[in-house]
């Protein structure tokens, strides 16, 4: 769920590094202070890029690298004295829509219709409506049809590379990766070796009441003091703490969650949300950028995880185990992977690598598969996994909302990537150009040539 803060985020190639702008009047009216989700009216997200360009034509220009005093096009719309005009806003919108390719960026043109007939349409949802949406969004299964995935403000795309900008409600947005197995994976090792195990939590101190995602803050504060942590293991992308004496601590990073640890005297970071005291001297820190992270303390690890599907490293997962399961599924491959309650832990990032592995197109029917592509598709599935794995996961980026393990230890697995977030680069395999697609609505790598599309579209 996005949460239109009346900003805009234009010209970061690290995400959330971005220089901070104000919106319009008009989006703000629209926008301003209102929950949205990424099914919003596609011209009322159209209406917030535009705005923005109105508002500081300079600024998104700079972040495409074009500068209005030496660009042709813009000559013409300039004052004697080099100022721009009062129209160059709209100019340097069509501008950047006219040349998205060359810099980079994809803008969807949508004409948005009047803006006085937006604004008479407009509703604002009641506060325990959003409240309940809030729930659904933060529940550990994947979203459903009814609720938008999240997505965060702007992305993680590594310099030099095709990044991919898209309008979202009140944003201008690029899709970026939440942690998967191999990230939450290596977290758990490293808290491991940190010597998690026989911690005593003292206190904890909420500094974001919304990362606690069940009981109430009162309630999780007052049960979790005192209490022992005697493991710390992992299922799908949660992080899960067992209690001594029962009982357990669940943590879904999100978007752009992570863990660190600090001396108890070290100043609090200002996106620390969750600081848990522990004896000896020290915090564990659930540090959230952008306030997606959600922790629960549960007595039975079921009511959390009990929809989640099964574990893709596990001996049980055996090719007949995935032949069966497909067998019965008419969905697209890529929004199954996605799926967790059919299978834990795999996101964007090894979803998009394993089909490019075993040459699966992404939109192929799940129940349409020969016995050899199961096969193919199961050992890519944890090739690309026990490479990220090897690899301490993948760090896209260097913005502070870009993952990172504990002691903001960068993972090594962005050099491996094979198609994920290469646009335009030759594939490995055999050299044709990767291509970016849309499939079930979330962005998607692929060699046209090697994954090649047979028979007709399925449903998501």
């Amino acid at each position: 769920m996005l949460a239109a803060a009346g900003h805009v985020r234009v010209g970061a190639v690290d995400e959330h590094e971005g220089q901070r702008l104000p919106l319009g009047r008009e989006a703000e009216l629209d926008l301003g202070g209102r929950a949205l989700d990424a099914r919003e009216p596609r011209r009322r997200r159209a209406m917030a890029v535009r705005d923005a360009h109105r508002h500081d034509p300079k600024a998104a220009l700079a972040q495409h690298g074009i500068v209005a005093q030496n660009d042709p096009e813009l000559a013409a719309g300039r004052r004697d004295d080099g100022r721009q005009t009062v129209g160059d806003g709209d100019a340097v919108h069509a501008l950047l829509l006219r040349r998205q390719d060359a810099v980079g960026v994809r803008i969807e043109k949508h004409a948005p219709r009047d803006d006085r007939r937006l604004r008479r349409r407009r509703t604002t949802r009641t506060e325990p409506e959003q409240r309940r949406r809030e729930r659904s969004s933060d529940h550990g299964s994947p979203p459903s049809r009814r609720c938008a995935a999240p997505v965060s403000i702007l992305a993680d795309a590594p310099a030099g590379r095709n990044r991919t900008l898209r309008r979202g409600a009140g944003h201008i947005i690029v899709e970026r990766s939440m942690p998967e197995l191999p990230e939450v994976q290596t977290v758990v090792d490293d808290l491991a070796r940190a010597g998690i195990a026989g911690a005593r939590i003292r206190s904890v101190d909420v500094l974001w009441r919304r990362s606690i995602a069940a009981p109430s803050e009162a309630e999780f504060r007052a049960r979790i003091a005192g209490r022992t942590i005697a493991a710390c293991g992992r299922r799908g992308k949660f992080i899960v703490f067992d209690l001594a004496g029962g009982g357990h601590i669940l943590v879904h990073l999100r978007m752009s969650g992570r863990l660190h640890f600090a001396a108890a005297a070290a100043p609090r970071e200002a996106h620390d949300r969750v600081v848990f005291r522990l004896a000896g001297g020290r915090e564990l820190r659930l540090h959230d950028t952008r306030k997606f992270a959600r922790v629960y303390l549960a007595a039975d690890a079921a009511a959390v995880l009990g929809a989640l599907g099964p574990e893709p490293l596990a001996e049980g997962f055996t090719a007949e185990f995935l032949r069966s399961r497909l067998a019965r599924r008419r969905r697209m491959l890529k929004p199954l992977l996605l799926d967790q309650t059919f299978l834990a832990g795999l996101g964007n990032i090894y979803a998009d690598e394993a089909l490019w592995e075993a040459r699966l197109h992404p939109r192929t029917e799940a129940a349409s598969l020969a016995g050899a592509q199961v096969e193919a598709l199961h050992r890519a599935i944890r090739t690309v996994l026990a490479r990220g794995l090897r690899n301490r996961g993948t760090s896209l980026g260097d913005g502070e909302a870009n993952w990172r393990s504990l002691g903001r230890r960068r993972g090594a697995n962005g050099a491996a990537l094979k198609v994920f977030r290469r646009t335009g680069e030759p594939c490995p395999r055999c050299g044709a150009p990767i291509e970016r697609r849309i499939v079930g609505q979330r962005a998607t790598h692929i060699c046209p040539r090697c994954q090649k599309e047979r028979g007709g579209g399925t449903r998501a």
